[in-house]
């Protein structure tokens, strides 16, 4: 799969604006980065997850299935169980 590349940048350039080079790129265009007017690197945006890729947890979450707080998970002692005489 090849991007089409929109735009061109030199290194320096790049280093200079950096921002503004980032903000265009999350905006969808594929930037060129190159040194001595030889293309080195594409910087193209991260994709979003396809939403049905997502585990079984993360479709539990989003259906209502399951909350979380965002804590850190404590763990329960799965070893002391009631028993029945």
């Amino acid at each position: 799969m090849s991007d089409v590349v929109a735009s061109q940048v030199s290194v320096r350039d790049l280093k200079t604006h950096l921002s503004e080079w980032l903000g265009r790129v999350q905006a969808g265009e594929v930037v060129e980065v190159t040194s001595h007017r030889k293309p080195i690197a594409h910087i193209t945006a991260v994709k979003s997850p396809v939403q049905g890729s997502a585990n079984p947890l993360q479709k539990a979450i989003a259906a209502g299935v399951v909350s979380w707080n965002g804590q850190k998970p404590c763990q329960r002692d799965h070893h002391r169980r009631s028993r029945l005489s």
